[in-house]
């Protein structure tokens, strides 16, 4: 077995498999292109303007779930926060009339982001970010976030019988410990959502310790070249 998470190596050693860790096929290709200060000019943010970032997930179910109560919490951070700007960078399997429905209503200070998704999340203080993918290119770009997640009620009552792990965020996993918060199904909530992105503004010590243990998760997800390590693990044994 070739596998791409350090805790999948462990599970096979125990299994009696022949295993090699080869290192997640994203590290080392989750980096930013361009700097800080060139995004913030393209995308009109102010100096003064902090930055949040809301990813929905790349779904229109995931969208129609979830895109609502971000914006909601959004609007609440806003009252307390006038200097916010809120990023969505948009998935790839979306288009921004996806999400016009949710947004016409909306007065926040929002920067829809298309093809740009590791420029823009590098400009965020704070994300939301819905479990999935999204969840580990954040965590490698040590971005500071909480995870969400809601299905349908007949899909969690089947989905909470068979899963047995503590946490579904890949960053948490990775860690073996909560290192950034989940908020699944009714927790998933505008009161929770946005004192979490409060406390993750406002109080350095806990972002501080959260950004290290993001770059910790980055260092076990291996060094760039892991297709490289894959070939010759393959040949040796051929």
């Amino acid at each position: 077995m070739l596998v791409i998470f350090p805790f999948e190596e462990v599970f096979y050693q125990e299994a009696g498999v022949p295993v090699e860790f080869v290192g997640h096929p994203l590290a080392g290709k989750v980096k930013p292109d361009q700097d800080k200060q060139t995004m913030r000019a393209r995308l009109n943010i102010d100096d003064n303007k902090r930055v949040v970032g809301l990813l929905p997930g790349s779904r229109k179910g995931e969208i129609k779930r979830l895109l609502p109560v971000m914006l909601q919490s959004a609007e609440t951070l806003q009252n307390s926060h006038p200097n916010l700007v809120f990023l969505i960078p948009l998935a790839s399997s979306l288009s921004p009339k996806d999400l016009a429905p949710y947004l016409a209503s909306t007065t926040l200070d929002i920067r829809l982001v298309e093809n740009n998704f590791y420029n823009a999340v590098q400009l965020c203080e704070a994300a939301i970010v819905t479990s999935g993918t999204a969840t580990l290119e954040t965590a490698l770009l040590t971005i500071p976030m909480m995870i969400i997640y809601k299905a349908s009620w007949s899909t969690y009552q089947i989905v909470k019988r068979i899963i047995h792990i503590p946490y579904i965020g890949l960053c948490n996993i990775v860690a073996g410990k909560s290192i950034v918060k989940e908020f699944i199904q009714d927790a998933a909530n505008v009161e929770n959502l946005s004192q979490e992105v409060e406390r993750i503004l406002n109080d350095e010590a806990y972002r501080t310790t959260m950004v290290s243990e993001l770059q910790q998760v980055k260092g076990k997800l291996g060094l760039p070249g892991g297709s490289e390590k894959a070939a010759k693990a393959l040949i040796a044994l051929l």
